[in-house]
């Protein structure tokens, strides 16, 4: 009983100091990739000082907003980087020969980091959800407000969505409201357009869950043939199109020059029922790596409603939740470097190696991984492809001698 406590307390001195070591170490790595990334975002900022209301301080403040994605990034570099160089000092130091010379063998010491790992894994999952994407949303709506006076309406807030029956298109607002829209409602059997709805703004009221539109044009076809528009005809469709919005115009004016026979319509407020909910809204235009895990799953299933592809959103999705089996094969694998055949290897060589290999990684989880999902392979499986594969690379270091 004497010797089982005194080795369980070995174990738990040990286990503290390796956490130690490595996890200093791994943090501080982690913020250098960081802020290397954060140096280069200033500098291509930069050239958009002055532009609009957009300040140094602005650029400044954009770039440190989208550096919190980048710690999701960065996360198994900085752990195979971090750990390999903490790990690395203790060889050259032959404190791990003499850890190991009491009996704790190389499984237990990297079983010991994971009283690091498992902490450090789910506080990266918790900045990716509750962190990153509100920075990063924050930094985009501010620079394309600075850029633009205040303007929120621009050409970077399009939307082009489809859903049920219905393409739309529509200027976002930053309020998730809709401006300057363009509902070409279709025949989901032979794809022919049945209805055209042109409305000024649309606002969502949330207790019925629709959408009221003012002031619409409603354009509803009868029949088909292949006749041009009359004089009459083509002047009515001018007259109930904004005067301003000649592009809506220019747009409409070969499909209903098709479409001799048809209905116009006039509303002040018409109600429309559609899935493209403001919740939903928020996230058509957005940077899929600026997705909230709930909101990206949200999204997933708004695509699944309206039967389009969300492969690739669902291997961002499983790439997210698995960020911390990353983190630990890539611990994994520079533990099993370190006693393996990098051990007598210089401490410069030790990082390259450990750079090489972070950006291996990096450009498998984001080529080969959403190739693999393009030929039909489950996203689940794929997004775990990068990781299994260095896995047997960290395997076969730790077997060889």
């Amino acid at each position: 009983m004497l010797w089982r406590a005194i080795g369980v307390t070995l174990f738990r001195i040990l286990d503290r100091y390796l956490v130690k070591k490595v996890s200093i170490t791994v943090t501080f790595t982690l913020i250098g990739l960081v802020l290397f990334s954060l140096i280069i975002r200033i500098t291509e900022e930069i050239s958009n000082v002055g532009r609009g209301a957009y300040t140094l301080t602005d650029a400044l403040l954009y770039s440190l907003m989208l550096a919190a994605p980048d710690i999701n990034t960065f996360f198994p570099m900085a752990g195979l980087l971090g750990a390999m160089i903490a790990l690395g000092q203790m060889a050259s130091h032959s404190e791990l020969i003499i850890i190991q010379s009491v009996g704790v063998s190389r499984l237990r010491i990297f079983l010991g980091l994971l009283w690091f790992i498992i902490p450090f894994s789910l506080l990266n999952l918790a900045v990716q959800q509750w962190v990153a994407p509100q920075a990063a949303s924050y930094g985009y709506a501010m620079k394309s407000a600075k850029l633009n006076n205040g303007n929120f309406y621009t050409s970077n807030q399009t939307l082009w969505s489809k859903a049920n029956g219905e393409f739309v298109y529509a200027q976002v607002g930053n309020q998730a409201n809709l401006q300057d829209i363009l509902i070409l409602q279709y025949d989901e059997t032979n794809y022919a357009i049945k209805k055209i709805i042109i409305g000024e703004r649309a606002l969502w009221d949330n207790q019925d869950k629709l959408w009221h539109i003012q002031k619409v044009q409603e354009f509803t076809y009868q029949i088909q043939n292949d006749s041009g528009l009359t004089t009459s005809q083509e002047q009515e469709i001018k007259n109930n199109i904004n005067q301003d919005n000649q592009f809506l115009f220019g747009l409409l004016q070969k499909e209903l020059a098709t479409n001799q026979s048809f209905n116009v319509k006039l509303y002040s407020n018409y109600v429309w029922e559609s899935t493209l909910t403001p919740d939903k809204l928020l996230l058509v235009n957005q940077d899929r790596n600026n997705f909230t895990l709930t909101s990206l799953w949200s999204y997933i299933s708004f695509l699944t409603e309206t039967n389009q592809n969300s492969d690739s959103y669902r291997y961002l999705f499983w790439s997210k939740v698995f960020a911390g089996l990353s983190f630990f094969v890539m611990m994994f694998v520079a533990t099993s470097s370190i006693f393996g055949n990098m051990r007598n290897v210089s401490i410069m060589l030790k990082i390259f190696f450990a750079v090489i290999l972070g950006l291996v990684f990096y450009v498998l989880n984001n080529t080969v991984g959403p190739l693999l999902t393009t030929y039909g392979l489950a996203p689940i499986v794929a997004s775990l492809i990068p990781s299994l594969l260095f896995f047997i690379y960290g395997l076969y270091l730790a077997r060889r001698k």
